[in-house]
């Protein structure tokens, strides 16, 4: 965060520096740009408070349409949509976006097995002897094989939605989050300041 700040600051100073033929115009100039960026930023910022439940449900919404449309449920699966939920479903030990059932309308998963029987929950929402395995390698080993057809709470994460889990997840690291979204505001208000101080200067001494 110090570079950032020294790097910012520096910027400032090379575009403001009479030395190197700047004037207050070409200050000025970096200066309405760095608020505007400001400006925007915060913008985004009320945006994403006030609709933010909007954007929860269209997100939610456009997963549970890709289950249904696309999910393939295999652990070799190359198709993009189900590999990503798949490693999602591994790393964050959930099943589904709200509900494991949402599984049961995906018209691309083939839920039988090889004996005639068929799978509640794709084998990702099991529990794997080695979760690295899976996620370095896509090689996955339940720790109860019987596990897509009969999940428990003992075998299985079925009963953990992953939105909750990715949720919690994220608030867990909120703090850290908002830190450095302030330090970055914080370093374009500065440069702000600094260019227009910068500014008063040069006009006073008529450059």
């Amino acid at each position: 965060m110090s570079y950032v700040a020294k790097d910012g600051i520096s910027d400032c100073h090379k575009l403001c520096n009479p030395e190197k033929g700047y004037s207050s115009v070409s200050c000025a100039k970096y200066a309405i740009l760095l608020l505007l960026i400001l400006i925007i930023e915060l913008a985004a910022i009320v945006i994403a408070g006030v609709f933010s439940s909007q954007v929860e449900d269209k997100l939610k919404d456009f997963l549970k349409k890709n289950i249904n449309s696309t999910y393939e449920g295999a652990i070799d699966t190359s198709e993009e949509f189900s590999l990503g939920l798949d490693y999602a479903q591994v790393y964050f030990a959930c099943c589904g976006v709200d509900s494991f059932e949402e599984f049961h309308g995906a018209t691309k998963w083939n839920r039988t097995t090889s004996s005639g029987q068929t799978m509640d929950v794709p084998p990702t929402c099991c529990k794997l002897k080695d979760v690295d395995a899976y996620l370095k390698d896509q090689q996955a080993e339940l720790e109860d094989p019987n596990c897509p057809i009969s999940p428990t709470q003992t075998n299985s994460n079925y009963h953990t939605p992953c939105w909750d889990s990715i949720k919690d997840y994220l608030k867990s690291r909120i703090a850290l989050v908002i830190g450095i979204a302030a330090g970055i505001l914080g370093l374009e208000i500065i440069c702000v300041i600094f260019a227009c101080c910068i500014i008063s200067a040069l006009r006073k001494e008529g450059k």
